[in-house]
């Protein structure tokens, strides 16, 4: 089931504290983060049993992070994960909630929103962050806007149903809206939908360019007798205007998550057991980068600073799931066990 990421450094060690006075012990990540990743694991769906892992540079995995530190779990589907400063937002979709820990402070809690409705992924300027939310099945979408410091709610923008991927551009914000057809752009200095711009079935993710244009991941959509329609596609959208540029047809329906490498030449995705790359200028055709012999599927990917991808194996959500390293190159680095249904990356 979301953006999307800069910046380096990370290295994590957790160590459990007991108190001597009788009282509970009471737990603490001792060091910082440097050079590694952190994994949102969505967890079962009505089991609350999402968690937050790191996998350092060296390789090194902690799991069940923000339970370890905060002596509670982090809830029901973790849906995404996003870094602004010094603050990780862990989106949890079915709690109906964002967690807000402290990167520099051994992510110790920082606050709560839980005036959201069935959260979905989000994105941040200096001052304020903007988080897509379902509402419900039958409601249309909307993008909330609160301050990134406070946690404090200022206003929410209705969109379209099943409001997914967010992406700023410039005093834009593109809203994919996954339940459609169409993407919504929003003027912030107006905090006004201005279009919705049709792009395909199942709108899912948005990323940015070199050229600073914004590309939506369409999944693809079912017939009639609900077979895959094999119409997924990748859109280019001028930031600008809203115009589209560029549609790269899939011939296949998938699972609509893509990012692009740090100087954002490149965008990647995955058909089936296949991730491909193509190159954002439109001169090239796609190249195949690497093929699993064994999943059938991933379900999250991201792309490192180092121009590393991350992938995920949910291992149907029976068991912990896992995340493969794989070079640019296409050569698998390792195999890391993290929680239940791992599904997206952020980078510190």
């Amino acid at each position: 089931m979301n953006t999307f990421f800069k910046s380096l450094f990370f290295l994590a060690v957790i160590s459990i504290l007991a108190a001597c006075d009788g009282n509970d012990p009471e737990p603490e990540v001792v060091g910082q983060f440097d050079g590694g990743v952190f994994v949102s694991n969505e967890g079962n769906f009505g089991e609350g049993d999402g968690s937050l892992s790191f996998i350092s540079s060296e390789g090194e995995v902690s799991n069940d992070l923000f339970a370890s530190v905060n002596a509670k779990d982090l809830g029901d589907v973790v849906q995404s994960l996003h870094i602004s400063g010094d603050l990780l937002f862990a989106v949890v979709n079915n709690s109906n909630k964002i967690e807000v820990v402290s990167l520099s402070d051994s992510l110790k809690s920082q606050y709560t929103i839980d005036d959201v409705a069935l959260p979905r992924y989000m994105d941040s300027d200096e001052d304020n962050g903007y988080v897509t939310e379902w509402v419900s099945f039958t409601d249309p979408g909307q993008v909330t806007i609160f301050d990134l410091e406070s946690g404090n709610i200022s206003k929410s923008i209705e969109v379209g149903y099943g409001a997914e991927g967010v992406k700023l551009a410039g005093e834009k914000l593109f809203v994919a809206n996954n339940f459609g057809t169409t993407v919504s752009l929003i003027d912030l200095n107006s905090e006004t939908v201005t279009a919705d711009i049709e792009v395909g079935t199942s709108p899912k993710l948005l990323v940015v360019d070199a050229q600073g244009d914004v590309w939506v991941s369409c999944q693809g959509g079912y017939d009639e007798n609900w077979a895959p329609a094999n119409d997924g596609k990748l859109v280019e959208l001028d930031a600008a205007t809203g115009d589209i540029k560029t549609t790269v047809e899939l011939e296949a329906n998938f699972n609509g998550k893509i990012d692009v490498n740090v100087d954002g030449t490149k965008l990647f995705y995955s058909v089936g057991p296949a991730i491909y790359s193509i190159n954002t200028s439109g001169t090239a055709d796609a190249q195949e980068i690497y093929t699993s012999t064994s999943l059938f599927s991933y379900y999250g990917l991201a792309v490192g600073p180092d121009d590393v991808l991350y992938v995920t194996d949910a291992a149907g959500f029976i068991e912990a799931g896992s995340v493969l390293k794989i070079s640019s190159e296409g050569s698998l680095i390792g195999t890391f066990d993290v929680g239940r249904g791992p599904n997206g990356f952020a980078f510190n």
